[in-house]
């Protein structure tokens, strides 16, 4: 066994401070790379700082902090362009971005991140003598989609964003199944944290979230914006570890081999068995499945590999050949993780496979604000306005839905407090209510005309007979005459009918009389 201990502070300080002055360096009339060490010294700070006020509890088991996520701070700063970097504000502001993006995205509740916010804006003060409002720090965003020149740039305010997210959105419904997105603040900024997760040289992410979130539309969304292909498998009731290891193995392939910038989209409702998830803890740390392609495939990878390993330096035997396919593949594969807090499921699997958690930023999504709440439900009513005619009613609309949902969220944490028994309110939740209350009164409105086109065909037809009837007395009255006169003659043709009958009675007597005296 050997024991390798962390890297004291002087160390990490040491390291980063040379990567990240020998990046601000390269533009010298900048004079941005004398502001390196303050900024590293400030991270190595909140990084210990963060490690030692944000332990791990059941409720809040993923709070393991490492020298990855200091890395990534780094790393993130080095994604912007040095002409994209006027000063030392516009430096401080990337920095603030980039530790809020790692340590602060993950935290759970309020709380946690006004208190890292308040802690990372101690290190500000302190080391590079900044002083700015702490309400400031939560609409710093910076992404790559905000034009199409792709440059990583401070991005404008966020309701400024909204067309541009719409343009991106008409694109990936092109080549893709149609979503129906509703873009407000928090959505914006997932969708920001997600998109920089895959900017980055083996970026991959962990979203964690309750069902309906939006997480893997986010993610869907977010790939296409960075020009990478989506994968996700398709479960079936006779998918196992056999088809899922055939699904990875042509991921990996495609990554390789084709070059193809992938996202491997995995929800925790497709982990039909505990084994898949191990398989993504393997590609997570070290990009390989140990023992996942056979020999026959592997040298079919080794053949199709060896040209492009020559041609990049990195050697022409067996081993040097796969390690130089693994390398392409975690350089061209971005995992994605989409999985729920709720119960005790996350907290065994962040336990059992803590690569998930080492290897993933992640991204914490909370329950949706009233704003959101409100910009869902004015979509979605908005779409039917005319039809269902409740324009004048929209906003008392919006507001009542807002209020439904979100007086269930309290009386659902009132009957946890009372009876420790979970209702849960998602955003799922709140789509089936809007929805319910659009078909409800398109029913109603329907079920009206329906009654009164049958009334007005009673009332039609009525109308018709009664018109019948006039006519038939009409002509009743117009042949009464005649119909008298029809009565006389037949009344006289009676009388005269009655005599001969009698004529022919007595007739017919003597007959038989004379019939019987001969």
């Amino acid at each position: 066994m050997v024991w390798v201990p962390d890297l004291s502070e002087a160390s990490m300080r040491t390291i980063f401070t040379a990567i990240l002055e020998g990046f601000l360096g390269q533009n010298e009339s900048s004079g941005l790379n004398i502001v390196a060490e303050p900024v590293i010294k400030a991270s190595v700070d909140l990084y210990q700082q963060t490690i030692n006020d944000f332990l791990p509890t059941p409720a809040k088991c993923h709070y393991t902090f490492n020298l990855r996520d200091l890395s990534k701070v780094v790393q993130g700063i080095l994604m912007i362009s040095l002409q994209n970097l006027e000063n030392k504000a516009g430096l401080v502001h990337l920095w603030i971005h980039e530790t809020f993006r790692v340590f602060r995205d993950r935290l759970v509740d309020q709380a946690d991140r006004d208190r890292y916010s308040k802690l990372a804006h101690e290190k500000m003060e302190h080391y590079l003598d900044m002083e700015w409002e702490l309400k400031d720090f939560d609409q710093i965003l910076f992404g790559d989609y905000e034009s199409s020149e792709k440059q990583y740039v401070k991005l404008a305010e966020v309701n400024a964003l909204i067309p541009r997210l719409d343009q991106c959105l008409e694109i990936y419904n092109v080549d893709n199944a149609p979503m129906n997105l509703v873009f407000f603040g928090d959505c914006i900024q997932h969708l920001t944290r997600i998109a920089r997760v895959l900017r980055q040289q083996r970026g991959n992410a962990m979203l964690v979230g309750v069902g309906g979130s939006g997480r893997r539309s986010m993610a869907r969304l977010a790939a296409n914006m960075n020009e990478m292909k989506n994968f996700s498998i398709e479960i079936t009731k006779s998918y196992r570890e056999k088809e899922f290891h055939e699904d990875i193995r042509g991921l990996l392939k495609r990554s390789a081999i084709d070059s193809l910038p992938q996202v491997f989209l995995f929800s925790d409702t497709q982990i039909v068995k505990e084994s898949f998830l191990e398989d993504i803890n393997n590609l997570l740390n070290s990009g390989e499945i140990p023992n996942l392609f056979p020999v026959d495939e592997k040298i079919a990878i080794l053949d199709e590999m060896g040209p492009k390993a020559r041609e990049a330096g990195q050697g022409d035997n067996r081993d040097q050949i796969y390690a130089y396919f693994v390398q392409v593949c975690r350089e061209n594969l971005h995992i994605v993780l989409a999985f729920s807090p709720v119960g005790d499921q996350f907290r065994n699997r962040c336990r059992q496979f803590p690569s998930i958690i080492n290897c993933c930023t992640i991204d914490w999504y909370n329950p949706w604000p009233a704003e959101a709440l409100y910009s869902v439900a004015h979509r979605q009513y908005s779409a039917v306005e005319v039809q269902l005619g409740i324009t004048e009613h929209l906003d008392v609309l919006c507001q009542t839905s807002v209020e439904i949902h979100t007086s269930v969220s309290a009386a659902s944490d009132d009957f946890f407090a009372e009876l420790r028994r979970r209702n849960y309110t998602t955003p799922t939740s709140y789509l089936d209510l809007v929805k319910t209350y659009k078909e409800m009164l398109q029913h109603q409105r329907g079920i009206v005309p329906v009654k009164i086109e049958r009334y007005q065909g009673g009332l039609k037809r009525l109308a018709e007979t009664n018109e019948m009837v006039d006519a038939l007395k009409a002509t009743l009255i117009t042949l009464r005459p005649e119909i008298d006169k029809k009565e006389a003659e037949t009344q006289v043709m009676v009388v005269d009918l009655e005599e001969k009958q009698k004529v022919a009675a007595e007739q017919e007597k003597v007959t038989a009389v004379e019939e019987a005296e001969a």
